[in-house]
């Protein structure tokens, strides 16, 4: 066989070794929708103990409350809408996030009751933080008033150091003059990989078993 052939048949091998992996890659650690987290308020998913007095208010009561103060609320959005909202009146929450996946990267999304438009007369901001399986808080952020009037859904990427460890406890400290500045519709953990904005519409009565999406929904 001449050496030309050799170098041909060396080649066509390299390619095999290298395409192999690609051709037949496992596939089991791509986001799937049942890897979202979400957290809505008719669940033990809050620790009562630790939040406080708390109150969950519908967008009907909302309005009125907003309407009466020159205010225009952004409604409840997807793809969780139950048009419900909860408010923290000893100014803080805390809220548990288990069963995560250690191979996944997390973002975090708030959907707050925010305005279109209206007096942005709020003398408020809000601080979270991040309290990790020894008990230890870390401060993830802080959030001016400003965010109560951005349409966009507020979102952040999660510190790989904390959902690798598959559990860890959100808590919201909301500095007002008054409680209850800052309304939250519900929370969404979901893989940086995932489109979330794609996700369709899920509605809040259909039991968890029968939701043919499979989302991790507690109410």
């Amino acid at each position: 066989m001449s050496i030309l052939k050799i170098k041909i048949l060396l080649a066509i091998l390299v390619i095999i070794i290298i395409s192999t992996p690609i051709l037949y890659a496992d596939t089991s650690s791509q986001s799937s929708i049942k890897d979202i987290y979400v957290i809505n308020f008719r669940s033990d998913r809050l620790n009562a103990v630790e939040s406080g007095s708390i109150k969950i208010i519908d967008q009907s009561q909302i309005e009125d409350w907003a309407r009466a103060r020159g205010l225009e609320i952004i409604p409840d959005r997807e793809p969780v809408i139950d048009n419900s909202a909860l408010y923290l009146l000893d100014f803080r929450g805390v809220f548990s996030v288990e069963s995560l996946k250690k191979d996944k990267r997390y973002n975090l999304r708030i959907d707050f009751v925010k305005f279109r438009r209206g007096n942005n007369s709020f003398l408020s901001h809000l601080k979270l933080y991040i309290r990790d399986k020894n008990g230890v808080e870390h401060f993830l952020m802080r959030l001016d008033k400003k965010e109560l009037f951005e349409v966009k859904i507020f979102e952040t990427s999660l510190p790989f150091r904390f959902s690798y460890e598959g559990e860890f406890e959100l808590i919201l400290y909301e500095y007002s003059e008054v409680p209850g500045i800052w309304g939250i519709w519900d929370i969404i953990i979901y893989p940086e990989d995932m489109d979330i904005d794609s996700i369709q519409r899920i509605e809040p009565e259909i039991d968890e078993e029968s939701m043919k999406h499979n989302l991790k929904i507690f109410y």
